[in-house]
């Protein structure tokens, strides 16, 4: 828990110097853009870099509010949050039926639950045995969401610059190709053919 809580808070220390050496590296090809078209002005969308969203998210959430979606940050601290619930119950649990079955084990009379006075010390041993290995499920399920909202954050700001007008179009049309001149048979063959336009 110690070792968690110090990598927490250097991860947060270097998090200003990252991003700092991102925007000063990639900074001026990251302005609002705007190329003139034969319909009129157009204006591009701000580029948003991946690694800058990672870093971000090294605080949940950060990503997402990076790249300006903000209505998926409740649901990241939910998610994460229901992850870490599951993570801490599963753990009290264990170490609730855990402390009552080595108390068991050693033969000592003080110091053993009275709730659990009418269970059997198999099936203490068995409860301890079940939360145990669901409190491991959820430390995997807990790093599996957090790694979630990174690849979550990437994703995003790999695609904010994506054109996803309706000018994209592709077409599927019949087509009769020109023969190859070093086919073995000189004539037309039908194809088809894909035109996409953007």
């Amino acid at each position: 828990m110690r070792n968690c809580l110090l990598l927490g808070l250097c991860c947060m220390l270097l998090l200003p110097v990252g991003l700092a050496q991102q925007v000063g590296a990639k900074g001026a090809s990251a302005e609002m853009a705007q190329t003139s078209d034969s319909v009129g002005l157009v204006s591009a969308k701000k580029e948003k870099y991946p690694k800058t969203a990672a870093l971000c998210s090294i605080i949940p959430g950060g990503g997402q509010i990076y790249n300006g979606k903000y209505w998926k940050v409740p649901i990241v601290y939910g998610v994460i949050g229901g992850a870490g619930y599951w993570l801490y119950s599963n753990h009290e649990k264990y170490l609730y039926y855990r402390d009552e079955y080595r108390l068991r084990l050693n033969g000592a009379t003080e110091g053993l639950n009275p709730e659990l006075a009418n269970m059997s010390t198999e099936n203490v041993a068995f409860n301890e045995k079940h939360y145990q290995r669901n409190q491991e499920l959820g430390v995997f399920l807990f790093f599996i969401c957090y790694g979630l909202n990174i690849v979550d954050a990437m994703v995003d700001a790999h695609f904010s610059t994506y054109d996803v007008s309706d000018n994209l179009t592709l077409g599927v049309r019949p087509c009769i190709a020109e023969p190859l001149p070093y086919a073995a048979i000189n004539a037309p063959a039908l194809g088809m053919r894909m035109v996409l336009r953007f």
